[in-house]
């Protein structure tokens, strides 16, 4: 026998944060005057569109945003990729 129950889910410290990384990265992307921007935010993993000419900038705004995300004894490693779709910079 099974009961079926409700599914509550309580946003982790990892959601808040990255939910922090899209609206400073966003928002020092408009600062800059840059027209890159963040599309997709999947746990971890941002997917961001740059626009031609912007790729320093916009892949130093996300390592210094992502990597200084929380205060810890060891350096977060922030992986840039690079492609046409999600499958090719992942990998």
């Amino acid at each position: 026998m099974t009961a079926e129950q409700p599914t509550t889910r309580t946003p982790s410290a990892i959601d808040q944060i990255a939910e922090g990384w899209v609206d400073t990265i966003h928002a020092d992307l408009v600062e800059q005057g840059l027209s890159s921007r963040v599309l997709l935010q999947i746990h971890d993993e941002l997917v961001v569109e740059v626009a031609p000419g912007e790729w320093d900038a916009t892949e130093r705004i996300v390592r210094d945003r992502m990597g200084g995300a929380a205060e810890l004894s060891v350096p977060l490693d922030v992986q840039v990729g690079r492609g046409g779709d999600w499958n090719e910079a992942a990998h």
